[in-house]
């Protein structure tokens, strides 16, 4: 195709898991939102071969010749699953030229926030803008494909949300999805605390799927117990009752925590949340470390805030933009 512009910026949202993480991948139903914090890809055209990336004050520069050989000798270093994605966006549409490209958060890197997403699909819909193109399903297949680099057996849930914003149920069949836009309020608010811990999302799921293997018939009891927290908290958005909301992530929490995929420090941090007014916290996302989310009245907001003082927080809305050009 042709070229149309030297010049591309997107973005895409960070998200959070209100409900079913973990069990998504085995096809069971999951809640997420897309937050108010995004990811920012921006790209222009060099005149030589060189692909220069510029993430999270790393720098990196390979020649486009050289890209595909990294698939071939595995990946020793953060940055060359997202090599590996511009060439393969570029490939499809058969261009070969050199690019800069500067990737900005406004969200910690592991905090469980989905940045691994946000940040392919962002980065694919720049490239596809430098050829005037905006193809959703399109963006999400390259998007699931990068995160099968990074992750190896994504549920598809992230690039999802990323993609679509808002607030969606999804669940996967074999090698379908479903996704299902959720009404929401737009008050809705919530707080996000991140744990420090960092993680490596790839070996929490591994972790899951080998306890899957040894003990079946605990993990399906579990698996079922997820789809049923889910399909509650799916009725009580519905109803706004975010008391019972608040509950149902709790006994999520709780659920995940016996799996074993919490850690000390998450289950500190939902503790002390609970202890000072919120209706309902949780782990988001694979766990072992990144962030909790926790659901709060308007009242307590205050109270909350003072009690994470010494923690990295912030407090967000639901958002109903995923992918955009900037």
């Amino acid at each position: 195709m042709k070229l149309l512009k030297v010049y591309s910026r997107a973005s895409a949202p960070t998200k959070i898991i209100l409900f079913g993480e973990h069990f998504v991948v085995y096809e069971k139903p999951a809640i997420l939102a897309a937050i108010e914090k995004r990811i920012y890809s921006s790209i222009n055209i060099r005149n030589d071969n060189n692909i220069n990336l510029n993430i999270n004050n790393i720098h990196e520069e390979i020649d486009i010749d050289n890209i595909s050989l990294l698939k071939d000798q595995g990946f020793t270093n953060l940055t060359h699953p997202l090599f590996i994605v511009i060439y393969d966006t570029l490939m499809r549409f058969n261009a070969r030229f050199g690019l800069n490209v500067k990737i900005d958060s406004e969200v910690p890197f592991g905090s469980g926030l989905g940045t691994s997403a946000a940040v392919s699909a962002s980065l694919i819909t720049t490239i596809f803008n430098l050829f005037g193109m905006f193809d959703k399903e399109e963006i999400f297949s390259l998007t699931l494909n990068a995160e099968k680099l990074i992750h190896n057996n994504p549920s598809g849930a992230d690039p999802a949300i990323s993609i679509s914003g808002g607030l969606i149920i999804f669940r996967k069949y074999n090698d379908n999805k479903m996704i299902i836009p959720l009404e929401y309020d737009k008050e809705l608010e919530f707080m996000i605390v991140y744990s420090g811990e960092e993680r490596i999302t790839g070996k929490i799921v591994d972790n899951v799927r080998s306890m899957k293997d040894k003990n079946p018939q605990l993990f399906e009891i579990f698996a079922n117990k997820s789809e049923e927290i889910t399909q509650d908290a799916i009725q009580a958005l519905k109803n706004k009752d975010y008391s019972l909301v608040g509950k149902l992530m709790t006994k999520n929490h709780e659920l995940l925590n016996r799996l074993g995929v919490s850690s000390q420090t998450l289950n500190r941090l939902v503790e002390h949340a609970l202890n000072n007014g919120a209706l309902g916290a949780k782990l988001t996302g694979a766990g072992g470390g990144g962030s909790i989310i926790v659901l709060f009245n308007a009242d307590d907001r205050n109270r909350l805030l003072e009690a994470f003082k010494g923690n990295k927080i912030f407090v967000t809305k639901i958002s109903n933009n995923g992918i955009r050009i900037e």
